[in-house]
C-alpha cells in the first residue's frame, strides 16, 4: 500500500535476467493496460526496472505481470501488485 504514486517499479530475481527477452505488463484499477514494455537494467545485476507514468496513476490496485528469461535459460512468469491509497484529509 502506497500513499503516493511511485516513479518506477523494480523487480529483483534470483538470477540475472536477459533484458531483451523479458517483459513487464501493468494494468490499472479498471483493468486497463497501463504499460507493457521491455524493462531496463535495475539497480543491481539481478533486477529489472520500468519507469511509471506517476502522473497517470490514481487511487486503486495495480496488477504487475512479468515474463523473464534468465541468462541460464530459465523462463520465469509471475505477478504481484501494489495499491495506492487515498491521502487522508
Amino acid at each position: 500500500m502506497l500513499s503516493r504514486a511511485p516513479e518506477s517499479l523494480v523487480l529483483v530475481f534470483n538470477e540475472v535476467p536477459e533484458l531483451e527477452f523479458s517483459s513487464i505488463k501493468i494494468t490499472g484499477p479498471d483493468s486497463a493496460l497501463l504499460l507493457e514494455q521491455t524493462p531496463l537494467k535495475g539497480p543491481n545485476p539481478n533486477s529489472l526496472t520500468v519507469p511509471l507514468p506517476s502522473a497517470e496513476l490514481r487511487v486503486g490496485r495495480y496488477a504487475v505481470n512479468y515474463r523473464v528469461l534468465s541468462v541460464d535459460g530459465h523462463l520465469v512468469e509471475g505477478g504481484t501488485s501494489f495499491s495506492i491509497a487515498p491521502v487522508p484529509p
